[in-house]
């Protein structure tokens, strides 16, 4: 996966979040990487339980399910901007 796929900037269409998902290259990335890079994706690119594993990895702490639903709140603690979301 070129560098620019895994930037806000670059979103994969969802024939390519598909064979991405499909390639199972997203095993390849750290819980971390997985977490940043599905977490800036439109199309979900892998299970979401792996992203939901990955979440927990990534803040160090339990992410309940809802707490997907509005992403933002998760970016800017992710970047260090915020503290955890309730």
């Amino acid at each position: 996966m070129e560098e620019s796929a895994m930037s806000d900037d670059r979103q994969l269409t969802k024939e390519e979040a598909i064979a991405f998902h499909d390639s199972g290259a997203w095993r390849e990335m750290t819980p971390e990487e997985r977490f940043r890079f599905q977490l800036y994706q439109r199309q979900l690119c892998m299970p979401f339980d792996e992203f939901h594993k990955a979440a927990e990895v990534a803040l160090g702490r339990l992410v309940s399910p809802r707490e997907f639903a509005f992403l933002d709140p998760l970016k800017a603690e992710l970047n260090g901007q915020q503290g955890r979301v309730n």
